[in-house]
Order: structure tokens, then sequence, then C-alpha cells
């Protein structure tokens, strides 16, 4: 059987990892979606001081990072507290950055925090709009 030389993505989700060091880290790949919700977590990581690498994810690497998330529309960050490959099992029990992450995202989605970017719209219901 051909062994994967590099983490991509979970089946519903991009891959998220932060290094002992505090570095984010996100795989690069040819066969990875584009997300959005990715930019905007690796722009509000950038804003937030952290540096992130946007690269080839060897899986050599998984055992050694602090954190591990799942990063998606539905979900915005996700903490991944095991990924089992084969009998290997991985473990992840510290989410502080992640955690860090997410609040500043979802913070950015409700209002409660500057929008520099204009991610956010104002959407107009028209259907409640009084004559």
């Amino acid at each position: 059987m051909l062994a994967c030389r590099y983490v991509e993505e979970f089946s519903t989700s991009n891959f998220i990892g932060v290094t002992h060091d505090g570095k984010i880290v996100t795989p690069t790949s040819a066969s990875i979606l584009p997300s959005c919700t990715k930019g905007v977590v690796l722009a509000m990581a950038k804003e937030l001081g952290y540096t992130v690498e946007q690269r080839p994810v060897p899986w050599e690497e998984v055992s050694t990072l602090r954190e591990v998330a799942a990063c998606g529309t539905a979900v915005v960050l996700t903490p991944i507290k095991t990924i089992t490959r084969g009998s290997k099992v991985h473990k992840f029990d510290d989410f502080s950055t992640i955690a860090k992450l997410y609040d500043a995202v979802t913070k950015l989605q409700t209002g409660e925090a500057p929008d520099p970017h204009g991610y956010c719209r104002v959407v107009c219901d028209r259907a409640h709009e009084s004559s």
C-alpha cells in the first residue's frame, strides 16, 4: 500500500496546526480546495502576531505539533484531540492558540470586533422593511 507522505486536509475541512514555537502551519497542495474561512483565520493569525506558514506538511511533523484544528465554514475552527494513522495515535490537549483564533474570527463575524478588511457585509432583508 502506498502511504501518503504529506498532510492535506480533513474530509470536510482544512488542516491547521500550531507548532511548539507558536507558528501556524497549514498545508499547500494542488488538490486542496481553497477556503475563504482559512483565509480569514490566517489573516487574523497574522494580525494577532503569529507567524503563518503555508507549505507542505510532512506526516512526521504531525506528532511534533502542539495543537491541531479543522477549519471550515460551518465550524470556523474545531480542535482535534487525536489523529490516528494506522496503529499510531497522535494526541493533542492544548488548544489555547486555536481558542484565540476562534474568538478573533467569531468576534469579527458578529460585529464585536472591527472589520478592517471588509469581510462582513450588512444585508437588508427587504421582506421585513416597512412600506
